[in-house]
C-alpha cells in the first residue's frame, strides 16, 4: 500500500528530468535562474515542451502526407494517361487512376492543414519562450 502512495507521489511530482532541462535550455532559456518548484514557470515550461512535441508530431506527419499525395498524385495521372483497350480493362485502370487522385486531394489537403497546425505551434511556443529569454 505504501509503496502505491510513493508510485502515485512520484508519478505527480512537479519536476523536470534532465532531458526536459536540457531541451528547455536548448530553447535559450536558462533554468538556473528560475525556480522550477513555481507552479506557473513549471507550467510554462511544461506548455513549451508539449507544443514542440506537437509541432514536431505534426509536422512529421504533415510530411509523410504530403509525400503519400506526390506518390499518389503520380500514379493516378500515369493510370490515367497510360493507353489501354477499349472495355473492361479500361475502366478498370480508369477507375483506380481516379481513386489515386481522390487519395491524393485529401492527403494532400490534410498534409496543408498539419503543417499550418505545425505554425501555428512554433508561434505559440516562441511566445511562452520570449517572456523567459
Amino acid at each position: 500500500m505504501i509503496y502505491f502512495f510513493i508510485l502515485c507521489f512520484k508519478s505527480f511530482s512537479q519536476s523536470f528530468n534532465e532531458r526536459e532541462i536540457k531541451r528547455i535550455n536548448y530553447f535559450g532559456i536558462n533554468t538556473i535562474e528560475y525556480d522550477l518548484n513555481d507552479n506557473k514557470i513549471y507550467t510554462d515550461f511544461f506548455e513549451i515542451l508539449k507544443l514542440n512535441n506537437k509541432r514536431k508530431s505534426n509536422k512529421t506527419f504533415g510530411i509523410v502526407l504530403g509525400s503519400v499525395a506526390l506518390l499518389t498524385t503520380s500514379f493516378g495521372i500515369l493510370a490515367l494517361s497510360a493507353k489501354k483497350d477499349d472495355g473492361m480493362g479500361k475502366a478498370i485502370v480508369d477507375t483506380i487512376g481516379g481513386f489515386s487522385l481522390g487519395v491524393e486531394v485529401i492527403s494532400g489537403g490534410v498534409s496543408i492543414k498539419l503543417f499550418n497546425s505545425s505554425k501555428k505551434r512554433k508561434r505559440e511556443r516562441d511566445k511562452l519562450i520570449k517572456l523567459y529569454e
